[in-house]
């Protein structure tokens, strides 16, 4: 090492970019999900999808009216929910 001068020490060799193997697929991409890769959903896929969600919606919006309902048909003929006093009309008192 004494005799060595920085322009005298081996560098390794830099190479262009190495081209993939034919039988490697490059890190990150897979074909397990092809909609992870940039492929679009079907029409069919679309359709099942957009049905589920309306279908969650309309179920939740019955569900939020039938209790919205009961609540106030038991505030108005003044039976109690848990802590909460139904509603006195000004002629009760």
């Amino acid at each position: 090492m004494a005799g060595l001068s920085p322009e005298t020490s081996p560098s390794p060799e830099t190479s262009p970019s190495p081209e993939p193997e034919p039988g490697r697929q490059p890190v990150g991409k897979s074909d397990d999900n092809p909609t992870s890769s940039g492929v679009p959903l079907t029409l069919d896929q679309t359709k099942v999808i957009e049905r589920v969600v309306r279908g969650f919606q309309l179920f939740f919006s019955l569900v939020l009216c039938l209790s919205a309902t009961w609540f106030l048909r038991r505030m108005l003929t003044g039976r109690w929910i848990l802590w909460i006093k139904p509603v006195r009309w000004l002629g009760e008192d």
